[in-house]
């Protein structure tokens, strides 16, 4: 899957069916929302992630090291070259955990390293707006034991 197609594999289940049939409110929203999160153009835009991040956010990066809010529109916004390659997403989830919190789980590959992430994102009782609350990454080898299946295979 690339970046902007929300679809997960595992299930086959497209979340903005869940959404439109009131089954699963609010998972094809936050789906939507990690996805847009990782565009390049949004990833070069302080401001444009800052919309998305919850004011309490905190990160465990794939490096290990510990981020917050602003240090990662500081770190990510300069790093991030214009017409960067999007990156490949694939293997998504999406589990409503309790109303208000959804958890996501994906790997990332950019051509030079896969990575597993997961994430938490909160809707504030009385808020209507879904922000990310937490996220961690950590790297694994593509190929290995840990690599992600195929949907159906063995």
């Amino acid at each position: 899957m690339t970046v902007g197609t929300p679809r997960e594999p595992r299930t086959g289940h497209d979340p903005r069916e869940g959404h439109r049939s009131g089954e699963n409110p609010g998972l094809a929203e936050v789906v939507a929302r990690e996805l847009r999160m990782l565009r390049p153009e949004v990833r070069r835009d302080p401001a444009a992630l800052l919309r998305d991040l919850h004011p309490e956010f905190h990160e465990v990066g794939a490096s290990g090291r510990l981020w917050d809010r602003a240090a990662v529109a500081a770190e990510l916004s300069p790093a991030t070259p214009p017409g960067a390659t999007p990156t490949r997403v694939t293997a998504m989830t999406a589990t409503r955990l309790a109303p208000g919190l959804v958890h996501l789980r994906w790997d990332t590959d950019d051509g030079h390293r896969a990575v597993r992430r997961a994430s938490l994102w909160r809707r504030e009782p009385g808020s209507r707006e879904w922000l990310l609350w937490f996220h961690q990454g950590s790297p694994y080898a593509r190929g290995g034991v840990d690599a992600p299946r195929t949907p159906g295979a063995p």
